[in-house]
């Protein structure tokens, strides 16, 4: 659909649910969103205040009284949305976990580090040592901003290594189920998004984290693209 905000994409997803079931013999519709936002717009709970989000909960309006049965729309939170995050996400290019039937394989893992060979791994720069320390001990609580906010602080000795030397350091990191992971969900170490995601994770951060880190880079890039060329 081209460049927008995400609860232009959020509407845009409801108004094709609701589109697809126009065809469908009528029945009782539950439509799930994880965007409380849009959810509780389109349900009046909340005021809209832009015009172009005004229009699309209009039109979301006009199809629901199209359709001859029921249709409700209700929030779900992102937990419980899983399976259509990552699909949006792996369709948008930016994949953020492992799918197979559709069906989400999180990153998980009980590795435990050799000390010795963790040591023997380039240094990061201290900021960036400290961002990750930081990101990681937030877990599932770290947001958008977070992400943003994680710098390498200038140029380290993984930012023009091979791939071959970042697989090693990843794997000392996190071990090798580490790197299958990661080269499941980005299917190949040789695009840019895969090969930023693996530096990532050489520099220490979880595979799942590493994919978000570099998707929330690549959303601040194409923001600021658009900024300047408007």
């Amino acid at each position: 659909m081209g460049y927008g905000t995400n609860n232009e994409a959020e509407y845009l997803a409801i108004i094709k649910a609701i589109e697809t079931v126009l065809d469908l013999p009528p029945g009782s519709v539950l439509i799930q969103s994880d965007s409380q936002l849009v959810v509780n717009q389109v349900n009046g709970i909340y005021r809209i205040k832009q015009q172009y989000l005004a229009e699309l909960c209009n039109r979301v309006h006009t199809l629901i009284e199209k359709y001859p049965g029921t249709i409700e729309l209700k929030w779900v939170s992102r937990n419980q949305n899983s399976e259509a995050d990552a699909l949006a996400s792996k369709a948008a290019g930016t994949p953020q976990a492992v799918i197979k039937n559709n069906k989400v394989v999180t990153w998980e893992s009980n590795y435990i580090p050799d000390s010795e060979a963790l040591r023997m791994l380039p240094g990061l720069l201290g900021s960036c040592a400290d961002g990750i320390r930081k990101l990681v001990s937030m877990k599932e609580n770290a947001k958008f901003k977070n992400f943003k906010d994680l710098r390498i602080g200038g140029i380290d000795q993984y930012s023009h290594a091979k791939v071959e030397f970042l697989i090693q350091c990843a794997a000392v990191r996190f071990g090798d189920h580490a790197v299958d992971w990661l080269k499941e969900a980005v299917e190949s170490f040789d695009t840019e998004y895969g090969k930023k995601a693996l530096r990532w994770v050489a520099r220490g951060l979880p595979p799942d984290m590493a994919l978000k880190k570099v998707a929330v880079d690549m959303e601040v890039k194409a923001n600021s693209t658009k900024k300047q060329a408007s």
